[in-house]
C-alpha cells in the first residue's frame, strides 16, 4: 500500500483527524476545530470543559469556548507522547480553530495520529489527560512569569 491508500486509509478510520501528503517529504495530522462537523462538531470538547470547571473557569454557551484551542490540543498531545523519543521527530504549527503537527517520517504521524485519536475517543483518560497536560502547562507559565512580575 502506498502512502496515498495509507492516508485514504487514516482518514476513513481516524476522523476527525486526517493526514496531508506535502509532496514535499513532509506529512501532516491535523484537527481542524473550526469546521469540524456532524458527530465530531465538538470532538474531545467535554474534557475541555470538564477542566475548566474543576478550575473555576465558565463554560461559555455556542462555538467558542474557554478551554479547547488548537495550542492546548498540542499541550496535551506533547504530554501524551512526553516520555517518547519520537516525538522530536514532530514540529507543530497549531491555531486557536486546529491543530496541526508535522513530520517527515511519515511513519510517525500514522502511528502517532491513530494513538493520539484512541485516547481522545476514551472519554475518561482523555479527561484525565487534558487536566494533567493544561494544569502542568499553567503551572509551568506561572512559574516562568513570577520573574517578569518581580522586575
Amino acid at each position: 500500500m502506498n502512502n496515498k491508500q495509507r492516508i485514504k486509509k487514516f482518514d476513513r478510520e481516524n476522523k476527525p483527524f486526517y493526514m496531508v501528503d506535502h509532496e514535499d517529504g513532509i506529512y501532516s495530522l491535523c484537527l481542524s476545530l473550526s469546521f469540524a462537523e456532524g458527530e465530531y462538531k465538538d470532538f474531545g470538547q467535554e474534557a475541555f470543559n470538564q477542566y475548566a470547571l474543576k478550575v473555576g473557569e465558565p463554560i461559555p454557551d455556542g462555538r467558542f469556548y474557554t478551554h479547547g484551542c488548537g495550542y492546548e490540543w498540542k499541550t496535551v498531545f506533547q504530554k501524551a507522547f512526553e516520555n517518547e523519543e519520537k516525538l522530536e521527530k514532530i514540529t507543530f504549527d497549531c491555531e486557536a480553530g486546529g491543530f496541526y503537527c508535522y513530520s517527515n517520517d511519515f511513519d510517525i504521524i500514522e502511528e502517532y495520529g491513530r494513538r493520539f485519536r484512541e485516547i481522545c475517543i476514551n472519554e475518561q483518560e482523555f479527561t484525565e489527560l487534558v487536566y494533567k497536560a493544561l494544569s502542568e502547562d499553567e503551572q509551568l507559565m506561572e512559574e516562568e512569569m513570577i520573574p517578569f512580575f518581580q522586575k
